[in-house]
């Protein structure tokens, strides 16, 4: 039941968040410059993003939870969606370039077509960052993937930083410069200190992402 209630939760700030965009599109993003240079929405404070098991395109399931520790770009998209194709390259080569230091891209695929359908496209491109299938955007709804191709910012704990709608030059130096910032914070997942029950326990009003006009 309370995973239900932090799933619910997170669904319902993401889309007050995302809502905001559509209504004031370029003036909401929040946080540094790189950020809003990319057009990336920085959130306040780092949200737990929901847990999930999907079907691997390379056989089994996955969770959120197997990639610990990492720094995860979780990218919902789907092979019929031209922006969401002709962003795989970039981030193959930003995958490639960053797995050694802890970064993982986690891409979700939401085709409503067998996933067979999901790992030929996989192999055509060759794509060897991990692949999942959500046929019935079920965890896509959860994280308010109402549009592709949509893409979390986790930081090492499990918490999304920020959120970008669209492709990204995720070969740009600002983003380079964003996933550097991200794999050289500490891993404090296991900090038991005072200020992080403190966070833990803030309401999702208390976390939104400050909303500063441009």
């Amino acid at each position: 039941m309370r995973n239900q209630q932090n799933v619910w939760t997170f669904g319902k700030f993401l889309m007050i968040m995302l809502l905001a965009i559509s209504m004031f599109p370029g003036k909401i993003y929040a946080g540094e410059d790189l950020y809003e240079t990319l057009q990336i929405l920085k959130f306040d404070e780092p949200t737990t993003a929901p847990d999930f098991k999907l079907a691997s395109v390379d056989g089994g399931e996955k969770t959120l939870g197997d990639f610990k520790g990492k720094v995860v770009l979780l990218n919902f998209w789907a092979t019929w969606c031209t922006y969401c194709r002709s962003e795989r390259a970039g981030l193959q080569a930003t995958y490639e370039a960053y797995k050694e230091k802890g970064l993982e891209v986690v891409a979700i695929s939401i085709d409503r077509d067998n996933i067979d359908t999901v790992k030929a496209f996989v192999e055509e491109k060759k794509l060897t960052f991990p692949n999942l299938h959500d046929p019935k955007n079920e965890i896509g709804l959860q994280y308010a993937a109402r549009a592709i191709p949509m893409t979390y910012f986790l930081n090492r704990t499990g918490k999304a930083v920020g959120v970008v709608i669209g492709p990204r030059s995720w070969e740009s130096d600002e983003m380079k410069t964003i996933l550097t910032q991200l794999l050289d914070e500490k891993d404090m997942s296991n900090d038991t200190s005072q200020s992080t029950s403190a966070t833990a326990s803030a309401t999702p009003a208390e976390n939104s992402a400050k909303q500063e006009p441009r």
